[in-house]
């Protein structure tokens, strides 16, 4: 690190819970709006992640 510059860590937290609500496997359109299930959303947090590691040296993630 360089001489006068501060070291920031930042957590961030994510949970999903699969029984509490989008319990479906796909997604699907009520009213003109687009439902997407927590299925698909975990996959992106996971492959968003997964990119996120392999860019930035020393990025750490943890799924719960």
């Amino acid at each position: 690190m360089k001489k006068g510059r501060t070291k920031v860590l930042v957590f961030t937290n994510n949970h999903f819970d699969p029984t509490w609500r989008r319990c479906w496997d796909r997604r699907f359109i009520s009213n003109g709006v687009t439902y997407a299930s927590y299925a698909e959303l975990q996959d992106f947090y996971m492959q968003d992640n997964l990119e996120l590691s392999r860019r930035i040296p020393g990025y750490k993630f943890q799924h719960s």
